[in-house]
């Protein structure tokens, strides 16, 4: 990190420019591609695509028929990588999901029959109905990406990313929420927006939004780590640190919260700028990046207090507040 800011630009290495170049087509050609399923999704593909290369897990808010499935799906059909969808309810069971030990018929050897985990890229729908035990598997694999199995510790792909949804107004305990880097919410489009896709539906026959699309994959799975290394060498400057631990030391004593944010914010928040930055092109994380996604990394964080939820509050509404009681340092 420098503690300058903003950083010199000029200390850029030659070489590492021209790898960020192409990495960063390769993305734009990405994101064009998810918004061909997703055109009224900007916001949604671009939180999607920074915690792609954060190396984080992705929570999705929204109501039936928003687009958060057909997001994951698309982004699984633009990705050469293993890919997992699995719907949750409440009978579902952890072998399910992360899949057991079994024995070979007549031999005394054990082998590992691999659940939907065992993949680099994980859809799991309605997480909010998985029963306690399941939510307690994942909060383990999120934390540590390995599993424990009849006593052995089994690590989970590299990369390894879970995207789950979430109805609105549902419930996930605290610690598990935690474990998402982000939480983004859809929302159903506008009129326009709507009439628009229609008569697009219209004119492809009816046909599977992912399959009129056409995806093919445009980033292979074993160059995910590298990218993630290159967006966590993006520099910022000290007072973009400091003012990201006020942000998150600021919940901790805003009155509409029933308890403030740990540490694990603050970290989320950066490593989601130095995304941020990277997809815009730039050289360092800036106040904006910084200021722009702290609302989706507080949301799966933060509760409002029961008294501010009756009174009609929203949590967005209380975050941007708080924004305003934390002015961003000047260059």
């Amino acid at each position: 990190m420098t503690d300058s800011y903003p950083p010199d630009a000029a200390q850029a290495d030659p070489g590492e420019t021209g790898v960020k170049a192409r990495a960063l087509t390769r993305l734009q050609a990405l994101r064009q591609a998810l918004l061909k399923v997703l055109p009224q999704q900007d916001a949604a593909v671009e939180g999607l695509l920074a915690t792609l290369l954060a190396g984080g897990h992705l929570l999705l808010e929204g109501p039936t028929g928003a687009g958060k499935t057909l997001l994951a799906r698309a982004l699984a059909a633009s990705l050469d990588a293993g890919f997992a969808r699995l719907r949750c309810h409440p009978a579902l069971t952890p072998g399910e999901v992360a899949g057991e030990i079994v024995m070979d018929a007549g031999s005394d050897s054990a082998r590992l029959r691999r659940g939907p985990l065992f993949n680099s890229l994980v859809l799991l729908e309605d997480l909010h109905r998985a029963p306690p035990p399941v939510l307690n598997l994942l909060d383990d694999a999120l934390q540590g990406r390995q599993l424990s199995l009849e006593g052995r510790q089994v690590p989970l792909p590299a990369p390894f990313m879970v995207i789950a949804t979430r109805s609105p107004g549902s419930d996930l305990p605290l610690a598990l929420r935690d474990r998402f880097l982000v939480q983004l919410r859809l929302e159903w489009p506008a009129e326009g927006q709507e009439l628009a896709a229609l008569r697009q539906a219209v004119q492809q026959g009816h046909t599977d939004p992912l399959e009129a699309a056409a995806l093919r994959p445009l980033l292979q799975a074993r160059d995910l780590p590298a990218l993630q290394r290159l967006v966590a060498g993006i520099p910022a400057a000290e007072p973009i640190l400091d003012h990201a631990v006020r942000l998150i030391r600021l919940t901790r004593e805003w009155p509409a919260f029933e308890q403030g944010a740990g540490p694990r914010a603050a970290q989320a928040l950066l490593r989601l700028a130095q995304a941020q930055a990277f997809l815009r092109g730039g050289d360092s994380v800036t106040p904006e990046d910084v200021r722009s996604l702290l609302p989706a990394v507080l949301r799966p964080r933060l509760r409002l207090t029961p008294e501010r939820e009756f009174e009609g509050d929203s949590l967005d509404g209380q975050i941007l507040k708080l924004l305003g009681q934390c002015p961003a340092p000047r260059p």
